[in-house]
């Protein structure tokens, strides 16, 4: 427990935006989050809770974990055996070891069900994020639809549009059941791919997923506070949408041209007040993934539209460029 605010202490291994945005959540909840980050890691400018270290070594996970309570694991890299390790010597770690290992060979067998074989792999696709706590309590996000360029989703509308109701639930019950029959503690997310016989799991993830960040504006209970409220074994939060459409498109760094990033921040508040902008303190390298936009509205054809022109703006594209690109997700 944190001496002054008598809270649980929450350490995270892994940094990048999943990192910056759950230390937001974590102020929301007085939580004291700490970091294990590699070197130049943009949550640095966010916490100041950070701590160096190579999150493969299982000393250094070790020294970690030592001053948290909970230890959340979001760095794909640290292995089944040092989650397995970290929870033998006392430490209460998510997502256990044998969910893990659970999770990846469930996806791998409805990548192998799911996926065309030999053809292309679908660029939309439907998300559901559910959370569970250690008590067994479970919680829902609408579905929502995504499209994904080069691994990761450049476009999330919520909810997911045309989609048959009938099969929305059945997906997100399929989701529950799969954090259920997992021992999930924390954030579940399942990727489906439409199939003329309805919607097939082909992903499923346990951290904190960019799919996830439209959840900021647009849900009750953002997922990262979601998420630490489940590892914390906290009641979960409301998982309503907060208005009818809702677009989040992702922000790539563009080539460098006469205006800055913040000149054209000040634009963008100017064009459109009603987007909400975040970034991550990447470096804006030409494809670098630097931040996200979101927009809520009552129509999603408009929502996306404005969030298309103003992650194409952010990019660096000419005002009619970017005008051009209004609602291709791009």
């Amino acid at each position: 427990m944190h001496a002054r605010s008598e809270l649980p202490v929450v350490g995270m291994v892994g940094g990048g935006p999943v990192a910056r945005m759950t230390h937001q959540a974590a102020i929301t909840l007085g939580q004291s989050l700490r970091v294990l980050a590699s070197p130049g890691d943009g949550v640095a400018l966010a916490t100041p809770h950070v701590r160096l270290g190579d999150v493969t070594d299982l000393a250094a996970l070790r020294r970690f974990a030592a001053d948290c309570d909970v230890l959340v694991v979001v760095d794909e890299r640290v292995s089944p055996d040092h989650l397995a390790a970290l929870r033998s010597s006392g430490a209460t770690v998510a997502p256990s070891a044998e969910a893990l290992l659970r999770t990846q060979d469930l996806t791998a067998t409805c990548r192998a069900w799911a996926l065309p074989r030999g053809g292309p792999v679908p660029q939309r696709r439907v998300v559901a994020l559910v959370a569970r706590s250690p008590f067994g309590q479970v919680a829902a996000y609408p579905l929502v639809e995504t499209t994904w360029r080069d691994g990761h989703p450049v476009e999330v509308l919520a909810p997911a549009r045309q989609l048959d109701a009938e099969r929305a639930v059945e997906a997100q019950r399929q989701a529950l059941d799969f954090a259920v029959r997992l021992g999930v503690v924390g954030l579940l997310l399942v990727e489906f791919v439409e199939t003329p016989g309805g919607l097939e799991a082909s992903e499923l993830s346990l951290r904190g997923h960019d799919a996830g960040h439209w959840t900021w504006e647009g849900a009750r209970t953002p997922h990262l506070e979601q998420y630490l409220r489940a590892v914390l074994d906290y009641p979960l939060g409301q998982t309503r949408l907060t208005a009818p459409a809702i677009a989040t498109v992702a922000v790539l760094a563009g080539a460098a041209d006469e205006k800055g990033l913040d000149e054209r921040l000040h634009h963008l508040y100017a064009h459109d007040p009603g987007v909400r902008v975040h970034l991550y303190g990447e470096r804006p390298s030409p494809g670098n993934r630097i931040g996200h936009v979101t927009v809520l509205g009552e129509d999603a054809d408009d929502v996306r539209s404005r969030a298309g022109w103003a992650a194409g703006w952010l990019q660096g594209r000419r005002d009619d460029e970017a005008a051009d690109r209004r609602g291709d997700g791009q």
